[in-house]
C-alpha cells in the first residue's frame, strides 16, 4: 500500500481485539462484530484511496462525490437539500463544500424556475471538464481493486451487500 495514504491498522489486528472481548464475553456476538468491523474497515480504506486519487486535481471524497450527483442529475443540476440527502452530508456541510466549488468555478448557484425563492446548484462545463478527466482514473483505479474477484464473485458481493443494506434500511 502507498505510503502516503492515512494508516489503518492490519485488519488482523482489529479481528485479535475483537477475539480477546469475546473470550471475557460469551455472549458477544463475535461473527457480526468482525462483519461490521470490516465493513467499516474496507469503507475507510475505499475513502483514502479515492482521497489519494482526488488530491491532484484538489478534491476530496465529499467534493466529488457532490460533483457526480449533479453530472448524474437531469440538466446536471440539483437543490442543494437533495444533494445533502444522496450524498449524507449535513447541510453546514454542503453548504461549504459548494461555497469552495463555487468560489473555484465547478459548480454555480441559481434561483429555482418554479419558486424562486429555492436554489439549485448547477455543473459548469469547467466541472464536467474536470470529471471527465477523473473517471477513467477513478475506473481504473476500482477494476485493480476488484481485479482479484471474479465476475461471479462479484455479483455475489454485490447481492450480498445489497442485503445487508436492506437489513439495515429496515432498522431505521
Amino acid at each position: 500500500m502507498n505510503d502516503t495514504l492515512p494508516l489503518l491498522p492490519p485488519f488482523s489486528e482489529v479481528e485479535e481485539g475483537i477475539c480477546r472481548l469475546a473470550s471475557c464475553r460469551p455472549d458477544l456476538p463475535k461473527q457480526e462484530i468482525i462483519l461490521t468491523r470490516l465493513n467499516y474497515h474496507i469503507a475507510k480504506s475505499l475513502r483514502d484511496v479515492t482521497n489519494q486519487l482526488l488530491k491532484p486535481f484538489d478534491l476530496s471524497y465529499v467534493s466529488f462525490s457532490a460533483l457526480m450527483m449533479l453530472f448524474a442529475s437531469p440538466n446536471s443540476e440539483i437543490n442543494p437539500s437533495k444533494l445533502c440527502d444522496v450524498t449524507g452530508e449535513t447541510r453546514t456541510n454542503m453548504t461549504r463544500i459548494s461555497d469552495d466549488l463555487v468560489t473555484r468555478g465547478l459548480i454555480r448557484r441559481h434561483p429555482n424556475a418554479e419558486d424562486r425563492r429555492r436554489i439549485v446548484l448547477m455543473l459548469t462545463p469547467k466541472a464536467e471538464n474536470l470529471l471527465k478527466k477523473i473517471l477513467p482514473l477513478l475506473w481504473e483505479k476500482q477494476k485493480e481493486i476488484y481485479s482479484k474477484f471474479s465476475a461471479d464473485e462479484k455479483k455475489t458481493l454485490e447481492a450480498l451487500l445489497k442485503k445487508q443494506l436492506a437489513a439495515i434500511e429496515e432498522l431505521k
